[in-house]
């Protein structure tokens, strides 16, 4: 079956484009042609544009875009670089297109990602992320994995059913956003993890350098939102202490100015990671890495909070003034089997979707 992937899929951010892979390689081992579908969203396209960072310098709209204030303008261009790069490499990217124009595939999987948080869009319901370019009597058309907020569900509540109904079959990524919605709607919808959750080492192995291998050093990853300067900077505090008592370096990845491959190699190859981000933690869990999550307390940390404590590895949160030392005592063991079940349930509800029955 020929599958179009619609995604937030030119983001300049390390999760972002590596969910939107994850989900193109999973697509992909269940025996289907994937491709993800460019659609030019207007307000995401001017978000990273070059030509448009004073611009975007001023706005608050999507929190993704302020990544890297302090940064000049020329790191911005190479950010972008870094990210089309990345995607050039590995993600089948249909031509790009706008929203009459979206290719005709068999099937439309929506997701993950934040697609139904309207604040990421400039405060509007772009009616793509909500299906409505699909023909129902010739496609079918899948939600996985798909993220939103209260501030988006309490601004759709009035058309959350019609929105759910064009769909064949729907799934959410964060527990509360699904019992939110079924106390508007009184429908049940299934949880799903993240796609990266859902790949195995093969998939993650292709973007492994060997060149960080040898190093010891501790990897720094905090988006750097527009208010969160001070946090990144107790952080890094926090890494210093624990790196000088060891004789480590710090590799800090919040400025995003490395590759999306040294993102993932750089984590996979650490002593141990802090982040107060929800992918960051992704990686450690999936390399098994000793890991500080750091919680800041505002309204942001809620996903990788609940990830841990699904997995058992609720020990491995912290505040911003943590005193703990390397390593933190961690089950990974336990950890795998309860993610290996979440994931074996996530495909299955993927399979199913794509499969010739529609999910009643």
């Amino acid at each position: 079956m020929n599958i179009g992937i619609i995604t937030f899929q030119r983001a300049h951010n390390y999760g972002t484009v590596l969910q939107c892979y994850a989900l193109q390689e999973v697509t992909k081992q269940l025996g289907h042609n994937a491709t993800v579908i460019d659609y030019n969203q207007p307000f995401i396209k001017q978000l990273y544009t070059p030509s448009k960072f004073d611009q975007i310098r001023k706005e608050i709209f999507h929190p993704r875009a302020l990544m890297g204030l302090s940064t000049k303008f020329k790191s911005q261009k190479i950010r972008r670089q870094i990210f089309d790069s990345f995607c050039s490499q590995y993600i089948n990217m249909s031509e790009e297109c706008d929203s009459n124009s979206i290719p005709n595939f068999d099937a439309y999987i929506v997701g993950s990602d934040q697609m139904w948080s309207i604040d990421c869009v400039g405060h509007i319901i772009d009616p793509v992320y909500f299906g409505k370019f699909a023909r129902p009597d010739k496609s079918k058309l899948i939600g996985y994995a798909v993220s939103s907020n209260h501030y988006s569900i309490n601004r759709l509540s009035s058309q959350l059913s019609e929105l759910l109904n064009r769909f064949d079959a729907f799934s959410f990524r964060e527990k509360a956003i699904s019992q939110e919605v079924k106390a508007i709607t009184s429908t049940d919808y299934p949880i799903t993890i993240d796609p990266t959750l859902c790949a195995d080492s093969r998939i993650w192995d292709k973007l492994i350098k060997d060149k960080w291998a040898n190093r010891k050093y501790i990897a720094v990853y905090h988006i750097l939102l527009r208010f969160s300067i001070v946090a990144h900077e107790l952080i890094l505090k926090q890494a210093h202490r624990i790196a000088n008592e060891h004789g480590w370096e710090i590799i800090d990845l919040s400025y995003g100015d490395y590759s999306v491959d040294d993102f993932v190699s750089v984590i996979r190859h650490a002593q141990c990671v802090i982040t107060s981000s929800f992918h960051a933690t992704v990686f450690s869990i999936i390399f098994s890495k000793p890991l500080f999550a750091v919680k800041l307390h505002d309204g942001n940390d809620t996903r990788y909070v609940n990830l841990l404590q699904t997995l058992h590895l609720d020990n491995l949160l912290v505040d911003l003034d943590f005193t703990n030392n390397w390593p933190m005592e961690h089950d990974y063991n336990t950890a795998s089997e309860i993610l290996q079940t979440i994931r074996n349930q996530s495909v299955a509800f993927l399979k199913a979707s794509v499969g010739d029955e529609k999910i009643n």
